[in-house]
């Protein structure tokens, strides 16, 4: 903190046409949570540098701590500086907080190469933020991407955010990426993987894991046939689809889903194409009590929410850096959060149950 606030000094006090030049240091003794330290304190030529620390104490608060903690909470650069100024009663610049977060960018680089606990179940879908990236003729280029994010069931019922990714188009190559990369980090039993209707998905899932199943998000299914409806008959198609989607067997919810069609077919032909996709009753091969939470994407929807509330006040991000820190701070919140819930049925599901669904039996 006392370097990138030194770095501050310099500069400033450079574009002012100012004289500023480095004097070595001196020394400082304080208290802190690990006993006594000293510390250097940075020191320019002509001694008008004032170093972040107030005077005369002997105990030193944990600023940069205070600073990251400030910024996980969405607040901005200006907020933080007027928030830890009037603690410390020293002035702290919005650039000194903005290069002590920088320092913190490696945690990104940690998190994405970290071993993955073996997940049976895995949800995948994007989430568009905005972001500066490209720079053209000394003007920021500011442009919607994806943030794809990689959400599972761990074996005992927890829901961990595995990875994500930042990048300019969702598509199936670019989820095939992706699944790679989870596979060579540990995540090499998944059962079945859960999203939305995107193309392709089925294919790409199964050129990395060729055993997996594919589930496709019911409630996407259900949007989908809704935007081809009347507005008259948009809540009738909803409560008549939904019964077709809570049968628990698959001869149940295929019944039911030809009285669907009986009734609305005709009516709207396209209803048969997007309900030939075998994907929709994946879930039903599952045993009933886990069957609620897997036939919908909803349970990476929380953390989405959460991104998109960690970036609102940065509506644009204003660097690459910044973005991946930021979501990192999200993800951190919602795995310390997700860690004191468990799927109960998951946990209490024995491996003699998923060799009568017909799935592989997970690993240890």
């Amino acid at each position: 903190l006392l370097r990138a606030h030194f770095e501050d000094f310099i500069e400033m006090a450079q574009s002012r046409g100012e004289t500023a030049v480095k004097n070595g240091s001196y020394g400082r003794k304080f208290k802190t949570s690990f006993g006594l330290i000293q510390v250097s304190i940075p020191r320019d030529r002509a001694n008008l540098y004032r170093d972040c620390l107030p005077p005369r104490i002997h105990s030193i608060p944990a600023l940069e701590d205070d600073i990251l903690a400030l910024y996980d909470r969405s607040m901005t650069y200006s907020e933080i500086s007027q928030v830890l100024s009037a603690k410390s009663g020293c002035p702290i610049s919005e650039s000194t907080i903005q290069k002590v977060v920088q320092s913190a960018y490696g945690e990104y680089e940690k998190f994405m190469n970290e071993p993955l606990p073996d997940c049976p179940f895995i949800f995948l879908d994007g989430t568009w933020i905005n972001l500066k990236r490209a720079y053209t003729e000394g003007h920021a280029n500011v442009q919607g991407e994806c943030v794809m994010v990689a959400l599972g069931y761990t074996n005992d019922g927890k829901k961990r955010v595995l990875s994500f990714s930042v990048t300019l188009n969702e598509g199936a190559s670019a989820w095939e990426k992706v699944l790679g990369d989870r596979k060579e980090r540990g995540c090499r039993n998944p059962l079945m993987f859960i999203t939305d209707g995107l193309q392709g998905m089925t294919e790409a899932i199964a050129r990395v894991f060729p055993k997996a199943r594919h589930q496709r998000c019911v409630v996407h299914v259900s949007r989908n046939l809704l935007n081809m409806c009347r507005k008259r008959d948009r809540s009738a198609v909803a409560e008549d689809f939904k019964r077709v989607y809570e049968k628990r067997t698959l001869k149940e919810a295929r019944a039911e889903l030809a009285e669907f069609l009986k009734k609305w077919g005709r009516t709207y032909e396209r209803f048969r194409s997007i309900l030939s996709d075998p994907d929709i009753f994946s879930y039903c091969e599952l045993p009933w009590p886990i069957q609620r939470s897997i036939y919908t994407s909803n349970a990476i929807e929380g953390f989405n929410s959460r991104v998109k509330a960690t970036v609102r006040k940065r509506v644009s991000m204003n660097s690459i850096g910044n973005c991946l820190y930021s979501i990192l701070a999200a993800v951190r919140w919602y795995n310390a959060s997700a860690s004191r819930r468990t799927l109960r049925c998951l946990k209490e599901m024995k491996d003699g149950e998923l060799k009568q669904c017909g799935f592989t039996v997970r690993a240890s």
